[in-house]
């Protein structure tokens, strides 16, 4: 079903929705196949794909270039790349690239690029016995915006962890439990210089920010950075560049934790699936059918009793939009027994049903049965749609 949603407060469509049928976490999911796996900052779809080198250069300080065979690439977004001893122990310290503390011309060091074509790898011993394995996030020529499966505002549905947005986004949970975000900057055409082994500072305010995670740098031509680090300076996120040459840098992104968040604020649980977040407030959840924003909303009663057939539990007003569906649970008083609704009974009198309806734009959450029961702890919470303009 076709829908539309927002990105960087303008309206923009999207390929539409996918039904999910298992649950869907944060995990990376690497894989030799090509992937889509969320969006660039323009709405092209982004796809990764894990290029293996069987062999690594046999050629000391040498340049040795491996074709990847991705086709109809637009842009390289991001990469990085790992070597594994012929023992087949991964060892962590050499990921790729690698500089050690004298320069890339050392024994132990590894350097690298990726073209649109070609894996360019620069040893600086024979590794002939190592192997390694690059995994590429990139853009399509044959791709137009929006033209994939996932939309910006995955809330509901799909939530993806590379969905690269130059407006803040959560995008899973840190180790301590605390909400993870990630943001894209644009740093103007001309870019911002970090210089050999030195900083230099993005626009962003480094005020509140807690751990930073993860970044990397691009060029104006679409270069990739991976060394490009980060750090809280006194007052902007600055870059930090530990090599001995200068990068300009077009694009940074980068992943942090926020102070004064905890564990449980997350939108996200710790083995990467969506948190659902009930409240008395409506939340915004995603979009529905027609341009129409998906939000739900819990109404709560201490206590009633269902008379004459029915228990009104309350009403909350929507925009122009529609009632999608409704849940309640509640108490039963004469037994104490918590139950979901609705709660059928051998004899369909005693059966209670949660029901809701719209008149006048407001939407009436009732319980009903014919018997008449005592309730509490009632929780009622309906799923409506506004207009997407609202």
């Amino acid at each position: 079903m076709s829908v539309n949603t927002k990105v960087n407060g303008q309206l923009v469509p999207s390929a539409g929705l996918y039904k999910v049928t298992t649950p869907i976490g944060m995990a990376d999911i690497y894989s030799e196949d090509e992937r889509e796996i969320g969006l660039w900052t323009d709405g092209k779809p982004l796809y990764q794909k894990t290029v293996h080198i069987s062999s690594l250069p046999s050629s000391p300080y040498s340049q040795t270039t491996y074709y990847h065979n991705i086709a109809d690439i637009d842009k390289i977004c991001n990469w990085n790349g790992i070597a594994t001893t012929p023992d087949g122990t991964t060892v962590a310290k050499f990921n790729i690239p690698h500089f050690d503390n004298t320069g890339f011309v050392q024994a132990s060091s590894f350097t690298a690029n990726v073209s649109k074509t070609v894996i360019t790898i620069i040893t600086g011993a024979d590794r002939h016995t190592w192997t390694g394995d690059f995994t590429i996030h990139y853009t399509k020529t044959t791709d137009t915006p929006w033209s994939g499966k996932f939309v910006p505002q995955g809330y509901g549905y799909l939530s993806l962890a590379d969905c690269y947005s130059l407006e803040e986004r959560e995008v899973g949970c840190w180790t301590d439990g605390k909400p993870l975000y990630q943001k894209t900057i644009d740093l103007g055409s001309e870019g911002v210089q970090v210089p050999a082994n030195g900083t230099a500072a993005t626009t962003e305010l480094s005020s509140g920010k807690d751990t930073l995670v993860w970044s990397t740098g691009i060029s104006q031509s679409g270069k990739v950075f991976p060394h490009i680090g980060c750090s809280k300076g006194a007052t902007y996120v600055q870059m930090e560049n530990k090599t001995s040459n200068a990068s300009n840098v077009r694009y940074f992104t980068y992943q942090y934790t926020k102070e004064h968040e905890y564990a449980d604020d997350s939108t996200y649980v710790p083995n990467g699936s969506l948190a659902i977040h009930y409240s008395t407030n409506a939340q915004l959840i995603g979009t529905y059918v027609n341009s129409h924003k998906l939000y739900m909303k819990t109404l709560t009663l201490s206590s009633g009793t269902i008379s004459d057939g029915v228990l009104d539990v309350g009403t909350t007003y929507i925009y122009g939009g529609k009632l999608i569906k409704c849940e309640c649970s509640c108490t039963q008083v004469s037994n104490s027994r918590k139950c979901c609704l609705p709660l059928i009974r051998p004899t369909a009198s005693e059966s209670i049903y949660a029901s809701a309806y719209v008149e006048n734009n407001e939407i009436h959450a009732q319980i009903l049965s014919d018997t008449d029961y005592e309730l509490s702890d009632i929780e009622f919470t309906v799923y409506f749609a506004h207009a997407a303009s609202v």
